[in-house]
């Protein structure tokens, strides 16, 4: 959870857009969702990975910059860590 806003340059968000576009959904694909305004929901069949700094306390993703989407692996395959406080 957090915003990834760095490591993608244009033509690999022109390849997101186009891999997202199918995935789009209208409803949430998790129990709480983020309460903001404009989120735009995807049906869970990517997987990303993604450098960060740390978690935060209310388990966001500080600094996170993309680094790739995973064909290795399945979203099935991705659990939350545990975050020792």
């Amino acid at each position: 959870m957090g915003k990834v806003g760095t490591g993608f340059g244009e033509s690999t968000l022109a390849s997101l857009i186009r891999a997202f576009k199918p995935l789009v959904r209208k409803t949430p694909p998790l129990v709480d969702p983020p309460r903001e305004r404009g989120i735009t929901y995807l049906a869970p069949r990517l997987v990303a990975q993604i450098a960060f700094e740390e978690w935060t306390a209310d388990r966001k993703l500080r600094q996170p910059a993309f680094l790739g989407l995973r064909d290795d692996k399945q979203p099935a395959e991705v659990v939350m860590p545990e975050i020792s406080r």
